[in-house]
């Protein structure tokens, strides 16, 4: 209640003689009256004597979770003979007045810190297979990006698109790289992690692939890069959203994208992975985001071996001839006469060098086998 006050009158002394039962009895009423006014006291306002007469508070239904409005003097907010103004009190400011003591009090303002990230325990999820719903221990007000949830799905694995409801407020779309789900992702009992990427979007994780540091990448034997990563395909992603953490991680070493909003993710399309560091004799640098290498080669003169080629020679004969005779083979004789000059119907050796090769390039490759290379987000 609300109490206007009033001057008080010092009452006049009583000089009679006084009837020890009626006197114990006026204390005994005086007692339990004082115990009604202190009760009073508790809950109620005393309003000073310029306050309007007649005012008083709302009925009590309306009071709920509310507070009397004071106007920029300090004075309650009233008229006379109407109620005075009451505002609203927030669910988590009504909690805060309920506390206890001061302990209790920073209890419950450390657990609201903790319900805005980064990371905040959601329980198990309700609601249907593609519309998940969390109550975590301490709500939300509002979605924040980077805000993460960390929940055990329900019995059921989503179907298709899905999206979540976290503290009661609006539904936001779950996605995965980006793009909305398709079915599967969220694995019926799993433990998942959703992470706020703005007020209607947020991008799911399996909890086994959450504590992998981002950047990180792997081999994948499946045909679609899994929840939480994305294809080592040098493609162009956000520098923000759900791929602001590997962008954190990588920077612009594997591309800048479009020089602003974008980054490049590594490209390891019909690649292998080299240590980094060392002195690069040959082929990639030695730094990280280097690359180099052919899968075919053409071989240079100076690239090979030092060898030696076969040589083919058949045999031959010559026909011996005299100085004006045309094609007169003889065997020569020695006589003390002179036969004339002699030469021969054929010069050359036939000797021959064969050749070799053709030119092609060579399979510059290892024996291989082909997985998808993928990063994680």
């Amino acid at each position: 209640m609300i109490e206007s006050q009033v001057p008080f009158t010092q009452p006049t002394l009583f000089t009679a003689t006084w009837v020890p039962s009626a006197l114990n009895d006026a204390v005994d009423r005086a007692v339990v009256l004082t115990q009604q006014l202190n009760l009073t006291a508790d809950r109620g306002l005393r309003l000073p004597i310029t306050e309007p007469a007649g005012a008083e508070l709302p009925p009590a239904a309306t009071r709920a979770n509310r507070f009397l409005a004071f106007n920029a003097s300090g004075a309650p907010i009233v008229a006379a003979g109407t109620s005075a103004s009451l505002g609203p009190v927030s669910a988590f400011i009504n909690t805060l007045l309920d506390d206890v003591d001061a302990t209790q009090a920073r209890a419950t303002l450390g657990a609201a810190a903790a319900a805005t990230g980064p990371t905040n325990w959601g329980g198990t999820a309700g609601g249907a297979a593609n519309a998940l719903t969390l109550t975590p221990a301490t709500g939300i007000p509002s979605y924040q990006p980077g805000q993460e949830f960390v929940f055990f799905a329900g019995a059921a694995a989503n179907t298709g698109a899905a999206t979540i409801t976290i503290s009661g407020l609006a539904p936001i779309a779950i996605r995965v790289a980006g793009a909305a789900l398709q079915g599967g992702e969220i694995a019926a009992n799993g433990l998942h992690r959703v992470t706020v990427d703005s007020p209607t979007t947020c991008h799911l994780e399996s909890f086994v692939t959450a504590g992998v540091p981002s950047g990180t990448i792997l081999d994948f034997a499946g045909g679609v890069a899994p929840s939480g990563y994305l294809l080592c395909d040098g493609a162009a992603y956000s520098r923000t959203g759900a791929t602001a953490r590997l962008f954190a991680a990588i920077g612009t070493v594997w591309g800048a994208g479009n020089g602003t909003t974008t980054f490049n993710v590594p490209d390891f399309r019909r690649r292998v992975a080299v240590g980094s560091g060392g002195t690069a004799i040959a082929g990639p640098g030695a730094a990280v985001g280097n690359v180099g290498g052919t899968e075919t080669h053409v071989l240079a003169v100076a690239e090979m071996p030092w060898h030696g080629h076969g040589v083919s020679d058949p045999g031959h004969s010559h026909t011996a001839v005299t100085a004006g005779a045309i094609g007169l083979t003889f065997g020569i004789s020695q006589n003390n006469g002179s036969a004339g000059a002699l030469g021969t119907s054929h010069v050359g050796t036939g000797v021959s060098i064969h050749g070799a090769g053709g030119g092609a390039a060579h399979n510059n490759m290892q024996p291989s086998a082909v997985v998808l290379k993928i990063i994680k987000t």
